[in-house]
């Protein structure tokens, strides 16, 4: 329901798959919920993070914040909260969708980092003609969290959780 006219129904699929191999992740779990009604399915989500953290356990899992607004996003932060209850967590910022976001975590994008996220993102052409899809928008907020913090790049993230 998200994707323009003209594009494959699973374009998504393919360019998140795309995305991810760009940013060098093996192994992308890719579930067939509707746009929109992701709180409709809280459970069944729930069931397949829970499946999912139990499968490969990971050191720290990367998700929406749980103040963000959009309802498939909001859904995933809370519920990923509870299926990752063990493990550390970090809420990326979704700047268009939050009132208000916690800048607690900056980490420092070299150059190499940022073509990669600018590429991953280009992996997105069903997605191109959103404002902050372009590699302009990326490169500017990266530039203010670094200046946040006293360094030419960096992203942001909330510590939803964080086991050292």
């Amino acid at each position: 329901d998200s994707v323009p006219d003209g594009f494959p129904e699973d374009i998504l699929r393919q360019e998140v798959v795309a995305a991810t191999s760009v940013l060098g992740v093996t192994q992308c779990h890719v579930f067939d919920y509707k746009v929109r009604v992701f709180p409709e399915h809280r459970q069944e989500i729930l069931e397949d993070m829970v499946k999912i953290a139990r499968s490969i356990k990971p050191d720290l899992v990367l998700m929406p914040s749980e103040d963000d607004f959009h309802q498939d996003h909001n859904c995933i932060a809370q519920e990923g909260i509870r299926a990752f209850k063990r493990t550390s967590i970090f809420a990326y910022e979704v700047p268009w969708n939050h009132r208000a976001f916690h800048n607690d975590i900056f980490v420092e994008l070299s150059e190499d980092n940022l073509m990669q996220k600018v590429k991953a993102l280009a992996a997105y052409k069903s997605q191109a003609f959103r404002n902050y899809a372009n590699e302009n928008f990326i490169r500017s907020l990266s530039t203010v969290r670094g200046a946040q913090v006293g360094i030419p790049q960096a992203e942001m993230f909330e510590a939803v959780r964080l086991i050292i």
